[in-house]
């Protein structure tokens, strides 16, 4: 399925906020027609001794699958993962729990992206 070009309206911002529930509509709908029921972008910062870390979403079912999309240290930016990153984690009610994530570098702050499907 074609996802059509997005096009933002940035100088109205009611334009832009339906613009972007008409996106996340057509994205979910794609993603529908593939074996997924619903997807949300799930954002948060956190240091790796932090872990497990509850990450709440707002998807009608339990998460049962993520794919990382994005990964910044907000630390320091020249530093990279030590290894392929691994993503261990569990569903939770209303949320998902990481238990770990490895080839990060303690003591330092991480934005990560995560696309959950339901």
């Amino acid at each position: 399925m074609r996802i059509n070009v997005f096009k933002p309206d940035v100088q109205n911002l009611d334009a832009l906020r339906q613009q972007l529930v008409t996106l996340q509509d057509n994205i979910n709908r794609a993603l529908a027609s593939i074996g997924y029921d619903y997807s949300q972008r799930l954002t948060f910062t956190f240091r790796p001794e932090e872990l497990p870390k509850l990450v709440q979403h707002n998807m009608p079912r339990p998460a049962w699958g993520l794919k990382l999309v994005y990964l910044r240290n907000l630390t320091d930016d020249t530093v990279y993962p030590t290894d392929g990153l691994y993503l261990d984690w569990i569903p939770e009610s209303g949320g998902i729990k990481i238990r770990g994530i490895n080839g990060l570098t303690s003591g330092n702050l991480y934005e990560i992206r995560l696309l959950s499907y339901a």
